[in-house]
């Protein structure tokens, strides 16, 4: 890719990135292969949005080994809690009425 036609890119992404329109900005990084776009992006999504899986698509296109690890690791712990018949997941409560006798019932 040309560098002026890659610059532009970058510029539009960053204005659509300040202005909020985060899908617009995203294509662009992705179009120029800007890596501190997608991070930023990433960034956005994790923190911000709340959406680690949608995060993790911008960090491993960025090549940010870092966070790409940090949510592996997430996944795996929320993995693990969800597989695990010993304990119930750290954010669940059982609830005040129990239902059927040997059933937990949990609030969320």
């Amino acid at each position: 890719m040309d560098a002026k036609v890659r610059a532009e890119l970058v510029r539009m992404g960053n204005k659509a990135f300040n202005e909020k329109n985060i899908e617009y900005a995203s294509k662009a990084f992705k179009a120029a292969n800007y890596k501190d776009g997608l991070i930023r992006v990433g960034d956005y999504y994790y923190y911000e949005d709340r959406q680690p899986l949608r995060a993790y698509g911008y960090y491993r296109q960025a090549g940010h080994e870092k966070m790409i690890d940090k949510i592996y690791e997430g996944f795996t712990f929320a993995l693990k809690c969800w597989l695990s018949e010993d304990a119930p997941a750290p954010s669940r409560v059982p609830a005040i009425n129990p239902g059927e006798p040997g059933r937990d019932y949990y609030l969320d």
